[in-house]
């Protein structure tokens, strides 16, 4: 089932909870913003349907297909919102499947793949957070986590995008991500740096504390030195912190619209661990979480 074009663009991932439905809401946005298709993806899990001898009843298929097109459309609607037909290329599908396995695949092709934060539960339903977790750890695309439209409070638009940095790879390329998202939107960019966790600043002296946030101040201009060159429409604010990351990173979360974190980073000894936090920023923010891949 299928409206417009077969590009893939942004993937969105649901199973007709509350929460994958603001994870359309917010992938149909993305889209217009980007100009780019939709893909409405809802994978039918036919192993929760009985079966006799082997072979689903024809009267179980036909309430499962109601029910699975009862799904598409209430995701349609809520992609459409007040948009007119031009101004959202959209395609549907169904395919059967495991959750976890289809929107990998999936993201094979996609600029982008979301889910929502969590999923219908119940004894036929996976939680979406454990796929998400999965895609996060085996998708080929970024990887957006969307939580509850709430959370963001009214005036998130104008809020900044927050990224953290270690002077990896992994977060160069999300630090390249922020500073393109920051300028889609026309916000300014959040750059944080967490230099030791609670138990090494504890024991940390003054001139050893300034020494090291400096430090941190400079691998973050040296990060971000092209960038703003490339974007310098965005206004950038440097953060250092001393404390885990992925609190951190959580708290900081609060004064921004979208967090941007690479799938992984350095080791404990020289900065953020990225990886190892993604996950749990994911879950624990109350904003959308973008989890960049390096290509």
């Amino acid at each position: 089932m299928s409206e417009g074009t077969s590009s893939r663009g942004i993937v969105v991932g649901t199973d007709g909870s509350a929460s994958a439905m603001t994870a359309v809401r917010w992938a149909a946005g993305e889209a217009k913003m980007r100009n780019i298709p939709l893909t409405i993806l809802h994978v039918v899990e036919e192993t929760r349907w009985p079966a006799q001898g082997g072979q689903i009843p024809d009267e179980v298929l036909s309430i499962a297909e109601n029910q699975e097109s009862a799904v598409i459309a209430e995701a349609v609607a809520a992609a459409r919102g007040d948009s007119t037909d031009g101004e959202l290329e959209l395609e549907t599908s169904c395919p059967p499947g495991q959750a976890v396995g289809v929107l990998i695949d999936s993201s094979r092709q996609s600029e982008m793949i979301a889910v929502g934060s969590r999923g219908l539960t119940g004894r036929h339903r996976r939680s979406i957070g454990s796929i998400a977790v999965g895609l996060l750890h085996h998708a080929h695309c970024p990887v957006a986590v969307v939580h509850d439209e709430a959370a963001a409070g009214a005036n998130s638009h104008n809020k900044p995008v927050l990224v953290g940095i270690d002077g990896s790879r992994a977060s160069l390329v999300a630090a390249a991500t922020a500073m393109e998202e920051a300028s889609r939107r026309g916000v300014g960019l959040l750059a944080l740096h967490v230099c030791k966790d609670d138990a090494e600043s504890a024991s940390i002296s003054g001139s050893r504390r300034a020494a090291l946030e400096s430090e941190a101040e400079a691998l973050l201009r040296d990060s971000l030195a092209e960038l703003r060159q490339r974007y310098p429409e965005v206004a950038v604010h440097l953060l250092v912190r001393f404390a885990a990351p992925a609190r951190q990173i959580l708290n900081q979360a609060e004064r921004a619209q979208l967090v941007v974190v690479g799938s992984h980073g350095r080791g404990a000894l020289t900065g953020a661990l990225l990886g190892s936090v993604s996950t749990t920023v994911a879950k624990g923010a109350h904003i959308p979480v973008l989890v960049t891949r390096q290509s």
